[in-house]
């Protein structure tokens, strides 16, 4: 078994689903940038946006439960990453983060790889599908977005959002990809993709990338509340 393996136990490396793998593909981090994983769970996109920073930058990782952050930590100093931060996250009260995200005015990337119906991921969870419930998509949806339009707030001018869930409904996807485009036109939706199956022997996620109008996030900063 893989899991009887000491490079496994000594955090060498980690399993991923290819969709999964792709959709955090979309966030362009570089060594040097800040990223916030906003719904950050077990830290799989997290561990993966460390990598691509090669321990330089910071990647700041939150989640409204705080055992799964504690295996977060665990994982990421098992795999040699001293670069993430960890910290709760309620959700709706706008989060506290350090000096050096202030001084850039925000994040370089920010992920929202929001909570779903987890239709996406189906074929290996099959009897999720009988707990899905009709109008669960609609409420999800309204979740998504607000999750969606407060984590937007802390992306620099120029920077860039991905919004990402690992459901293959309209409702959950692009229906809340163009709401959020149509709410904040500082946001230019610069590409939007359902990975996966069919096409793949993988899971099924969806990936919207944006990118903050520089001139237009600074304007909106400057009006009076």
């Amino acid at each position: 078994s893989i899991y009887d393996l000491d490079s496994w136990r000594r955090g060498r490396f980690g399993i991923q689903d290819w969709a999964s793998r792709r959709a955090g593909r979309c966030v362009e981090a570089r060594p040097g940038q800040c990223v916030w994983d906003v719904c950050a769970g077990g830290g799989g996109k997290t561990l993966q946006l460390a990598a691509a920073l090669q321990n330089r930058g910071a990647v700041y990782a939150t989640d409204t439960r705080a055992w799964v952050l504690d295996e977060l930590r665990r994982r990421a100093r098992e795999a040699g990453f001293f670069n993430i931060r960890a910290a709760p996250w309620d959700g709706e009260t706008p989060p506290e983060f350090p000096r050096e995200v202030q001084k850039r005015g925000g994040f370089d990337w920010v992920l929202v790889d929001a909570p779903c119906s987890s239709s996406g991921v189906w074929r290996r969870n099959p009897d999720a599908k009988f707990r899905y419930t009709p109008g669960e998509a609609a409420e999800m949806a309204a979740l998504q977005g607000a999750i969606l339009r407060r984590a937007a707030e802390a992306v620099r001018p120029g920077g860039g959002l991905v919004y990402a869930t690992c459901s293959w409904f309209v409702e959950e996807d692009e229906d809340v990809a163009r709401a959020f485009a149509v709410a904040r036109p500082d946001f230019t939706l610069v590409s939007m993709e359902l990975f996966g199956s069919p096409a793949r022997d993988s899971d099924t996620l969806f990936a919207a990338i944006f990118r903050r109008q520089a001139a237009a996030a600074a304007e909106r900063k400057e009006q009076p509340a």
